[in-house]
């Protein structure tokens, strides 16, 4: 089941996703942002005035640990790596090594597959507001097979509406460990019994790998490519009830998120 990784296409920046996002921000009303749209503001500078806080380290000053780490990267990808999370990661090789296995394993090997990784993907990006993986993601879950809407309303900060048995299980499972940092008995029960106990131990380490992913990027500053809109600000909630989510509110009836699927970007 190998992933075809993202490369944000050009194409993706014209989707429903993102033009209902420039949309939203062009309609906003003038002032300063308010809550966690403030990192993607810093974001935004970071991009134009070149601010990221960490710089890939030269070759010629790698450690051996750190050329080690390199080569296991190199043998999989064929490529050294030349920026982004693995070159911040290999600061510290012994925590970039298994980073690196970590997400080949998710985009190979994981039991769920392709969409269903891509939704805990996205619902822990959405989580850390980090733009920048989460526009390459959402074509990406797209291609996968994941409902434009659904997309869409994990990037509005809503409960997706029409969601399958499986992928409302993934979307429960994750939002409560990553809001509530604890999963309720009745979801815990039924990951189990959907996709064993394997299951459960693979989503954690892949919200696990992408929460590190989204704390990276939020403090280097990873620049966000142009075109890529703020998210929005989450719906004012409080945290998830467990199991229950009623504090969760639906999409709005006016939101794209309601609208008739999309078809998928070629």
């Amino acid at each position: 089941m190998t992933r075809m990784r993202h490369t944000r296409p050009a194409g993706f920046l014209t989707s429903l996703l993102l033009l209902s996002f420039a949309a939203a921000q062009a309609q906003a009303p003038p002032g300063p942002p308010q809550g966690r749209e403030n990192e993607s503001v810093a974001r935004e500078r970071a991009t134009v005035q070149g601010l990221r806080r960490m710089a890939p380290i030269p070759p010629e000053q790698w450690t051996a640990e750190q050329k080690h780490a390199v080569e296991i990267y190199e043998a999989e990808r064929k490529n050294p790596p030349k920026s982004g999370i693995f070159m911040d990661l290999l600061r510290v090789p012994e925590i970039m090594e298994p980073a690196f296995r970590m997400r080949v394993y998710v985009q190979k090997k994981i039991s769920f597959g392709d969409k269903l990784s891509s939704l805990a993907m996205l619902v822990t990006l959405r989580e850390w507001n980090e733009r920048q993986e989460f526009g390459g993601h959402a074509g990406e879950a797209v291609r996968d097979g994941l409902d434009p809407r659904i997309v869409q309303a994990i990037a509005e900060g809503y409960r997706p509406p029409n969601m399958s048995e499986d992928e409302t299980l993934i979307y429960d499972f994750s939002t409560e460990l990553l809001r509530n940092h604890n999963v309720s008995d009745p979801t815990y029960a039924h990951m189990v019994k959907r996709f064993g106990e394997r299951g459960v131990i693979e989503e954690i380490g892949l919200l696990t790998l992408y929460s590190m992913v989204g704390m990276t990027y939020n403090t280097v500053r990873e620049p966000v490519p142009v075109g890529y809109p703020p998210l929005p600000d989450f719906p004012q909630t409080q945290s998830v009830p467990v199991s229950t989510y009623a504090d969760i509110p639906p999409a709005p009836p006016n939101s794209p998120a309601l609208r008739p699927a999309a078809p998928p970007p070629h």
